[in-house]
C-alpha cells in the first residue's frame, strides 16, 4: 500500500501549494481531501496522514526516504490545556438579550391610566360630570365640556395611557446577568482539546511519561517553541471546572496506533482520534 500512496504521492503534489512544515501540507490536502471526499474517505484516515508525510518528503527532498523515517517514528497524542479563563455562558434567564420583556405592560411601555381607567376621558371639574351649569337662572351647557359631562383626563392628557413605570420602554434589564446577557462561570473553564501527530521525541517522550496524570507534559511556551515537529490534527474546544494550571500542556492519551476517522467540515476534512470522550476527567476540579 505505501508503494500505491507514494505512486499518488506523485501525482497530486502538484495540488500542494505550501511545502514546509508538514503542517501546511496537512492543512492543504484537508481542503483537497473535502473536494475529493468520496475518493479519500475511501482511501481511510489512516493512509492520509501517510499520504501528507509523502507529500511533505518529495517536496523537500524529491524522494521518500524523509517521509518513511518519519511515518516509522509516528506517535498521535491528545493534549488538554487552558488560558485559564472562565466560561462565559448565555444567560438562561434572559436568553442572552440583556434584558426581558416587562409583563405590567406587555411590553409595550405603556400602561392604562389609573384615573381615566384607559378613556382618556373623566368627568368634567366644572359641572361634575352634569354636562350644565347654573346660568342667568336656568341651566346651561357647560362651557367647559360643552354638555357632554367630560373632559380630557389631565393625567394621560387624553391619551388614556401613561409610561409605564416598571421598565424602560417595555424592557427590563436583567438582574441575574446585569444586562449584559452573558455569564461568567464561577467554576469552569474553557480548554481546548488537541489531537496531534508527531515524529519528535522531544514531544512523545514526556507525553509518555505524564500520561493520564496530573502534572502538565511540557509547557505552552515548550509546544510552541516545538510546533513545526507536530501536526495538529484537530481542535476542540469546551468548558468545565478543570483542575490544571494555565498555559500547560496536560497529555490524556498517546499511541502509536491510533484508531482514526474522518471529521468534515464546510470547508476541509481533518483526520481526528476516536478516542476522545471523558479522557480528561481525573483533571476534574
Amino acid at each position: 500500500m505505501d508503494e500505491k500512496l507514494k505512486k499518488l504521492a506523485r501525482k497530486i503534489e502538484g495540488l500542494v501549494d505550501r511545502t514546509d512544515p508538514p503542517q501546511l501540507v496537512y492543512d492543504d490536502l484537508c481542503i483537497i481531501a473535502k473536494r475529493q471526499e468520496d475518493y479519500f474517505k475511501h482511501l481511510g484516515p489512516d493512509n492520509f496522514i501517510k499520504l501528507v508525510f509523502y507529500i511533505y518528503s518529495i517536496k523537500n527532498t524529491n524522494d521518500f526516504a524523509l517521509g518513511d523515517k518519519m511515518i516509522n517514528n509516528l506517535s498521535f497524542i491528545q493534549l488538554i490545556e487552558t488560558e485559564g479563563n472562565h466560561t462565559v455562558k448565555t444567560c438562561e434567564s434572559c436568553g442572552g438579550d440583556g434584558e426581558y420583556e416587562c409583563d405590567d405592560c406587555d411590553g409595550n411601555g405603556y400602561i392604562n391610566c389609573d384615573r381615566c381607567d384607559g378613556d382618556g376621558k373623566v368627568s368634567c371639574r366644572s359641572c361634575d360630570g352634569d354636562g350644565r351649569e347654573m346660568g342667568d337662572g336656568e341651566w346651561e351647557d357647560c362651557e367647559d365640556c360643552e354638555g357632554s359631562g367630560e373632559e380630557s383626563c389631565p393625567d394621560c392628557d387624553g391619551e388614556g395611557t401613561v409610561t409605564c413605570d416598571s421598565c424602560s420602554g417595555g424592557q427590563i434589564s436583567c438582574d441575574y446577568c446585569d444586562g449584559n446577557g452573558d455569564i461568567e462561570s464561577e467554576t469552569d473553564y474553557d480548554y481546548t482539546y488537541r489531537s496531534i501527530v508527531t515524529w519528535s521525541r522531544q514531544i512523545s517522550d514526556p507525553c509518555e511519561l505524564k500520561e493520564k496524570q496530573n502534572e502538565p507534559a511540557m509547557s505552552e511556551y515548550d509546544f510552541d517553541r516545538l510546533r513545526d515537529e507536530y501536526i495538529t490534527l484537530h481542535i476542540h474546544e469546551d468548558s468545565e471546572p478543570l483542575d490544571i494550571l494555565e498555559n500547560e500542556m496536560y497529555c490524556i492519551f498517546i499511541t502509536t496506533e491510533p484508531e482514526l476517522r474522518f471529521r468534515d467540515s464546510n470547508k476541509s476534512m481533518t483526520v481526528d482520534m476516536s478516542r476522545f470522550s471523558r479522557l480528561q476527567d481525573h483533571l476534574l476540579a
